[in-house]
């Protein structure tokens, strides 16, 4: 019985991959912005990687709460189900 409730070690390398994913980006974006403070930095091109690591960051973040839903399937599903839950709003009579 236990070996059926045992995680697979694929499934484990995915968790350890998107808890990568949090932990490198996170440490980027931390990094950039320590050297945003400095005087001779270039503030438009740490402001751009900054963005990019906090989409990434953001996308990792989605995934992790998408593969947490039961039956996984990922940030997409999680977006789905949340707008089949405001999606009401849209069909309704009165909104334009």
């Amino acid at each position: 019985m236990l070996l059926m409730t045992a995680p697979m070690a694929y499934e484990i390398g995915q968790w350890t991959g998107r808890i990568a994913a949090v932990l490198f980006t996170t440490a980027g974006l931390l990094k950039c912005y320590s050297i945003l403070r400095r005087p001779t930095a270039n503030t438009k091109c740490l402001l751009s990687l900054m963005l990019v690591l906090g989409t990434l960051l953001i996308s990792s973040v989605l995934g992790i709460a998408g593969a947490l839903l039961p039956g996984g399937g990922g940030y997409l599903r999680l977006l789905r189900s949340i707008g089949e839950r405001y999606a009401f709003r849209l069909h309704s009579p009165g909104f334009s």
